[in-house]
């Protein structure tokens, strides 16, 4: 958004595996699964965001909380997003919304998976699976660019 907004040459693409895009802890994600049961919970995501913001003002910043700023012209974007994650409602929030914005979006739901599943490519054949996928999607993109 910050090259955007500066006429910068943007990247041919992004791949964003389950990130953050907005600090409102109120989604149904974070009630499903933010109790502790799962590796990323809610009240680890309220420490995270008090040591990366510590005064909760800037925290709806778009450039904190991209959900809050304009999606519009940003490069083609895969998101992966884990199924049972505090992120998962924005994760698919953020998927739907830069569609709306006009960019080419594609997001995969990765079924029984949970916060950081893609660090596990050596156990875990899901993880190979995402990573594989999303290597191919890219090759598409830089290909058609």
């Amino acid at each position: 958004m910050t090259l955007r907004n500066e006429d910068r040459p943007p990247p041919t693409a992004l791949i964003l595996a389950y990130g953050v895009y907005d600090c409102d802890f109120s989604r149904a994600s974070y009630r499903r699964f933010g109790a502790g049961d799962y590796p990323l919970s809610a009240e680890r995501m309220k420490f995270l965001w008090s040591t990366y913001l510590a005064d909760p003002a800037l925290r709806s910043s778009s450039l904190a909380s991209p959900l809050q700023g304009d999606l519009s012209g940003l490069p083609p974007t895969r998101l992966i997003i884990a199924e049972a994650d505090v992120l998962y409602d924005e994760n698919v929030e953020l998927a739907a919304r830069l569609r709306e914005a006009g960019n080419a979006t594609q997001a995969v739901v990765y079924l029984g998976t949970c916060h950081g599943f893609i660090e596990a490519p050596a156990v875990a054949g899901i993880s190979r699976r995402a990573i594989a996928e999303a290597g191919n999607w890219l090759a598409t993109v830089t290909v058609a660019e």
